[in-house]
């Protein structure tokens, strides 16, 4: 088999400069960007389940609810699960973590992002309600201790984390009978080769998958429904920052709506769990 060959230095080299712009656009976009007025900053869902749990705080945003009731609800029918312990690993602003306390009444929910501008909109939108917690991840890995949580979900947060390093890792702070839920995606992806591969991973930690659900037409749906509101707030995106947002927002013209239309993209919910 011959050998993966490395990027040259020029592609390396625009790699790092885009992985650097990353991570001040992600701030910048909770920090003055219109998408601070929403609460969440995932792709969402369509059509929304009937029985998706209605919360007035998060009104005009469902379908992006609607992410969340894929992993947090879908994911875990018929396995029993009634989590008092939720970890969200790229909580973002926090609407995921009041939706899941609105489906799991009196559960503790932890959430962690990377970013100090999400986390402080998250703490004014949770103000007030019980057994919160919002945290800044400062570096790799999900500094919990071990089989601290019933539920570990992550939303679009695997696709940047890569889901075989977020398995591996979710998996050492999830409790024994505790369930793994993500929703991912990716571009000139192969639903078959990522079940396997995800498959192999959950093998090699002790995982047993229990779910593998294409939702890539759900999101495609939510997508298109969504361009007019995402071209409005676009408007009001400064360059180089609407260069990254068009790229995020998936919008016509880029790559990744191209990957959509040309059925390159892949998007899925898988749910594990510990024995």
């Amino acid at each position: 088999m011959t050998a993966p060959s490395r990027p040259g230095p020029m592609k390396a080299l625009g790699d790092l400069a885009f992985r650097v712009v990353d991570f001040i656009a992600y701030e910048f976009v909770y920090l003055v960007s219109p998408v601070r007025k929403n609460t969440f900053f995932n792709g969402g869902f369509m059509p929304l389940a009937d029985d998706m749990v209605a919360v007035p705080e998060l009104a005009g945003e469902e379908t992006n609810v609607m992410a969340y009731h894929l992993v947090a609800a879908t994911a875990l029918a018929g396995t029993g699960l009634a989590p008092r312990r939720i970890l969200d690993v790229g909580c973002g602003m926090g609407g995921g973590m009041l939706y899941m306390a609105r489906l799991f009444p009196g559960a503790e929910v932890v959430g962690v992002d990377r970013s100090a501008a999400a986390l402080r909109r998250g703490r004014k939108l949770l103000e007030g309600e019980p057994g919160m917690q919002l945290i800044r991840s400062a570096g790799p890995g999900l500094n919990f201790a071990p089989d601290s949580f019933d539920l570990v979900v992550g939303v679009e947060s695997p696709t940047v984390y890569g889901a075989e390093r977020f398995l591996t890792d979710a998996m050492k702070v999830t409790r024994p009978g505790g369930i793994i839920s993500i929703k991912s995606g990716y571009g000139e992806g192969d639903h078959a080769e990522i079940k396997a591969r995800l498959a192999r991973v959950a093998g090699e930690v002790g995982l047993e998958m229990l779910l593998y659900e294409d939702v890539t037409p759900g999101c495609i749906d939510a997508l298109n429904a969504d361009i007019p509101r995402r071209e409005e707030m676009l408007k009001r995106v400064p360059w180089p920052f609407s260069i990254y947002g068009r790229r995020w927002a998936d919008m016509p013209g880029t790559k990744q709506y191209e990957e959509y239309t040309s059925g390159k993209r892949a998007d899925y919910i898988a749910a594990f769990r510990k024995p």
